[in-house]
């Protein structure tokens, strides 16, 4: 089985189409909890939302119409976002719930965490993770995440060996890098799912100065191994 380590309710489809289009796949978002409370964040707010778990309950739902026909298990666990947290997070309990939900056969896939800019710490946590699990015997893969990392037009060899040396020196570990390009059928049904996470699409691509719906980005996904 193919199980997917995706930190929020969009991530694995804006960055692993080509495993979420595969049959036997699991998708594990990780920081999917509903927080309590009456508060929001300024996110939530601006994406119109005066609770801030009332915008987990609407993700949560666009994740199922994000995902609609495609025969991937859903499994969302209950650790709150980032934004939400107040106090230290319990990252043992985090680990051993999330390797509950994996086995020794299955390809799981992670994000690496490994832009220039930002990288989210939710993002940072879940890439650790794949790390342990990898050294753990288990069938470890990652992924770039996007948009926080960026897509050359052209992801030549040039980009593709300065990505490697940038990912080894964040993990010590050398890792191979795979460009994989989507067709024109899988760009456009994956531009769809993209587009029904409603509170996160637009307000994402606004504050990523357009990057999440750059052309390079969406028709090309990164794997590494």
């Amino acid at each position: 089985m193919n199980s997917i380590l995706s930190p929020h309710l969009d991530d694995a489809v804006f960055n692993t189409w080509h495993i979420l289009s595969q049959k036997n796949t699991q998708l594990i978002t990780v920081f999917a909890g509903l927080p309590d409370g009456n508060h929001a964040t300024l996110w939530d707010r601006i994406g119109g939302f005066k609770k801030s778990r009332d915008m987990m309950e609407a993700r949560r739902q666009e994740n199922e119409t994000a995902l609609r026909g495609l025969g991937v298990r859903i499994v969302n666990l209950d650790f709150l976002d980032n934004q939400y947290m107040n106090e230290v997070r319990d990252e043992d309990e985090l680990y051993n719930q999330l390797k509950a939900k994996v086995a020794k056969t299955d390809i799981i896939y992670a994000p690496i965490a490994a832009s220039r800019l930002y990288r989210h710490p939710d993002h940072v946590l879940l890439r650790d993770i794949g790390l342990q699990l990898k050294k753990e015997g288990y069938k470890v893969n990652f992924y770039a995440d996007i948009p926080y990392m960026q897509i050359p037009k052209k992801p030549g060899d040039s980009y593709v060996s300065r990505l490697e040396k940038r990912i080894f020196s964040l993990t010590g570990e050398k890792l191979k890098v795979s460009v994989i390009s989507l067709d024109k059928n899988e760009v456009i049904k994956k531009v769809a799912a993209m587009k029904a996470y409603e509170t996160q699409f637009t307000i994402t691509n606004l504050t990523s100065f357009g990057r999440l719906s750059k052309k390079a980005n969406v028709q090309s996904e990164i794997e590494i191994n």
